[in-house]
């Protein structure tokens, strides 16, 4: 961080009488952004920089191929080929973050990009808008959507650019989150996407807030929590809390990798899986990771609720997930009313990001969108797989 910042200023970001008085400065004192001593740079290269100088080991990039990463995504951005999938077009404006206040006073994070009606990502864990938005493929299909569409992306309390939250983690909490971030962005009526442990919460807000939701969109989903699976071992359960609460922060990503080789296949691109790491480690300290797990891991058996359901639903799944089995996807298309359901040719469960997988995902959520609401009925059915 130090020498890219000289290269770019001609100057030491702590410029000091001597070597000892330097180190001081650099583990101890602020340094002046790089970008107020050049104009005209990249954007996001002054937000890498000022990681790599981050006081706290745990704020900075845990080794050379996360940096190459950043930097890589940042090339992307310059409208260089992102290397397949939902092509990244002409350089895009940068994300504009806003704040917004929750009914019980939570500063969240959120960003608006696009035009249209309004869609909601609704995702509470592993999420960080900045580093987001430094994922190239991640960007591209975002940046898809909102052409015809305006994309509403958020941080839950307690994650990424949220405020902190040392408080419970519950279902009554994501919904204040929801509504919060619904009412700033003039999202009135909303389709909401939610991915992962999020298809639950955008689930349950469709039957809380009927008014509120058009369309539902769920990936990497489930109406049955862990504990309500089969095989489910209370005993792992909690040691494997134990060691997210102990080990997520630590400069070493084996931790964290107990998760990440069940998000991503064998054989995923290394660049990815070090991003999505930083991600992981970006977005919540350890003891914050571990309550949300927990939180999400008292979800019960949910069919009840899902049943409910009367929007028009699109459940989206990789057939070889391994962190949430596809026979979980069958169910949950048949359990909720008229839904179907979009087999992708992914083990991915974050996120896919090859273009086999994205081209027909930016597709098929694009034809979803444009039904009606009138076509949905009060049972169930077998999900039409498409």
């Amino acid at each position: 961080g130090a020498m890219a910042y000289e290269l770019l200023t001609g100057d030491r970001p702590f410029a000091r009488p001597n070597a000892a008085a330097e180190i001081r400065a650099l583990t101890d004192e602020p340094h002046v952004p790089v970008d107020r001593r050049r104009d005209g740079l990249p954007v996001g290269l002054p937000a890498v920089i000022d990681r790599c100088l981050a006081k706290r080991p745990e704020k900075r990039y845990a080794n050379g191929v996360e940096l190459a990463a950043a930097l890589e995504a940042l090339q992307a951005r310059e409208g260089q080929p992102s290397g397949g999938g939902v092509a990244a077009g002409p350089r895009s404006q940068p994300q504009e973050i806003r704040y917004c206040s929750t009914a019980d006073g939570v500063s969240i994070a959120y960003a608006v990009i696009g035009q249209g009606p309004p869609l909601v990502r609704v995702l509470g864990w592993f999420t960080h808008l900045e580093m987001e938005w430094q994922w190239p493929e991640m960007r591209a299909f975002w940046e898809r959507l909102a052409e015809t569409r305006t994309v509403v992306r958020y941080d839950g309390r307690g994650i990424g650019l949220s405020e902190p939250w040392s408080g419970d983690f519950t279902e009554d909490t994501r919904r204040l989150d929801l509504d919060a971030v619904c009412d700033a962005a003039g999202a009135e009526t909303a389709a909401f996407f939610g991915i992962s442990e999020g298809g639950w919460t955008a689930a349950r807000y469709a039957v809380d807030r009927p008014d509120r939701v058009s369309h539902l969109i769920l990936y990497g989903a489930y109406c049955r929590g862990a504990s309500a699976r089969p095989g489910y071992d209370a005993e792992e359960d909690a040691a494997l809390i134990t060691l997210m609460r102990k080990g997520w922060g630590q400069d070493t990503p084996r931790f964290r990798r107990l998760f990440t080789d069940d998000f991503f296949p064998d054989g995923a691109d290394l660049r990815i899986i070090a991003h999505f790491d930083s991600m992981q480690r970006t977005s919540a300290d350890g003891e914050t990771a571990a309550r949300y797990l927990a939180s999400c891991h008292v979800r019960g058996d949910g069919r009840a609720f899902f049943r409910t359901i009367r929007v028009p639903t699109l459940v989206l799944h990789s057939r070889d997930d391994r962190m949430v089995d596809f026979a979980e996807a069958r169910l949950l298309a048949s359990t909720i009313p008229d839904a179907e359901l979009l087999p992708l040719p992914s083990g991915t469960h974050y996120f896919p990001s090859d273009q086999y997988s994205l081209e027909p995902l930016a597709d098929a959520i694009g034809r979803h969108l444009r039904k009606g609401t009138a076509a949905v009925r009060g049972g169930s059915s077998p999900p039409k797989e498409t």
